[in-house]
């Protein structure tokens, strides 16, 4: 069975990372940072969404987030974050 949720952050999608189904990052376009904790979800407002930041995949490793991306010149970057 499939079920649709809102997300609190329109924009394309590029990458989800689960650890488990009550644990799961979404990211994409204009620097889009979303986590599911199983009930709701949470838009962290880390990058200007007016700046063009495309995130395209993530790594979740022992509550640090690794998401690497680039914005519309072509310039790479990685970013960290990690769970408190």
């Amino acid at each position: 069975t499939w079920t649709v949720q809102t997300l609190p952050h329109n924009g394309f999608l590029m990458a989800v990372r689960a650890m488990s189904k009550n644990d799961l990052f979404v990211v994409g376009q204009f620097g889009s940072i979303q986590h599911f904790n199983g009930m709701t979800w949470k838009y962290f407002n880390e990058v200007d969404p007016n700046e063009e930041i495309y995130f395209r995949r993530l790594a979740y490793i022992q509550n640090n987030a690794y998401i690497i991306g680039n914005d519309r010149a072509g310039i790479s970057f990685v970013y960290h974050g990690e769970r408190r």
